[in-house]
């Protein structure tokens, strides 16, 4: 099996002299093209194009044509120029079939479009306004598109890094997180979430790098989830801290990877816990099975 492609310039080829004569039929496509990939000025017959894409020259409009290496037949034409005009992070694709892309652009395939882009099958168009940064997670649940990355705004409203769009409008994700989203899955109904953050967007929830987003709240593994049942005053603070309300003999200083740092006893009511030594950060003290969040300026 071969491929024929006929090149040349209708009637007016009858004239021309015996010098410009097409090159004999069958012969390999290479016989008529450019170092460059074009055609040859003048050439015109019949060729065996087998082996060879078509391809369009970005500045010219002319066709080119290029060698395809062993399995490249199988990807699909029409994703050239201009394509997606920036960086593609992440994709999800919903239950009928639509295609998402997120990432860092302003539009794709000629369309506005920041950072985040719906191909149907035939064409691209956008998601509302999108958002104001880089996508770099994309999830589906159902006709609901989970979006995380690095931005303030989604369509124009406040939405610290994580947002949904609902097929024509955008919402918060609670408030978000305060830190790069990395990744995201879902599964159980629940969206699972990665990334470089330490808390909630408003700084009320520790969820150190790794957070799950049900119907009312964020939560994280051990030593994180369990809501505060105590208070911690000041905070931020700086040398002590005191505690009280604790339902436990004893509290424990942890770091957002979960390391240790300090351990102190408690005695009934209120208590004061030596920060010297305490590096500033963002910490988890813990008391029992609940946690709350300090600020160690």
């Amino acid at each position: 099996m071969w491929a024929a492609l006929l090149l040349g310039t209708g009637a007016r080829a009858q004239h021309r002299p015996a010098a410009a004569a097409p090159l004999p039929t069958g012969q390999p496509l290479t016989e008529a093209l450019a170092p460059d990939g074009s055609l040859r000025p003048g050439v015109s017959s019949s060729f065996d194009a087998t082996g060879y894409r078509m391809g369009t020259d970005p500045e010219t409009g002319a066709p080119v044509f290029r060698t395809a290496g062993p399995g490249d037949q199988h990807w699909r034409d029409g994703f050239g120029v201009p394509g997606i005009a920036g960086t593609v992070s992440a994709l999800a694709i919903a239950p009928k079939g639509a295609v998402y892309a997120g990432g860092e652009f302003g539009a794709a395939g000629l369309i506005p479009a920041n950072c985040v882009a719906e191909w149907d099958g035939s064409t691209w168009s956008a998601l509302g306004a999108g958002t104001d940064g880089r996508v770099s997670a994309l999830a589906v649940s159902g006709t609901d598109l989970y979006v995380g990355g690095e931005f303030s705004t989604a369509g124009g409203i406040a939405a610290s890094r994580g947002a949904k769009w609902d097929g024509s409008t955008w919402s918060t994700v609670g408030t978000g997180l305060n830190g790069l989203v990395s990744s995201l899955t879902i599964a159980n109904n629940k969206v699972y979430v990665g990334g470089r953050f330490t808390t909630t967007g408003d700084g009320s929830k520790v969820t150190a790098y790794f957070g799950i987003y049900g119907p009312l709240y964020l939560s994280a593994p051990s030593p994180f989830a369990a809501q505060p049942t105590f208070h911690l005053y000041p905070n931020p603070a700086h040398g002590t801290v005191s505690l009280s309300g604790a339902r436990a003999e004893e509290a424990t200083l942890l770091d957002l990877t979960g390391r240790l740092v300090h351990t102190v006893r408690l005695p009934p009511g209120a208590a004061s816990i030596s920060l010297a030594g305490v590096a500033p950060g963002v910490y988890v003290v813990r008391c029992g099975t609940a946690t709350r969040r300090l600020v160690v300026e």
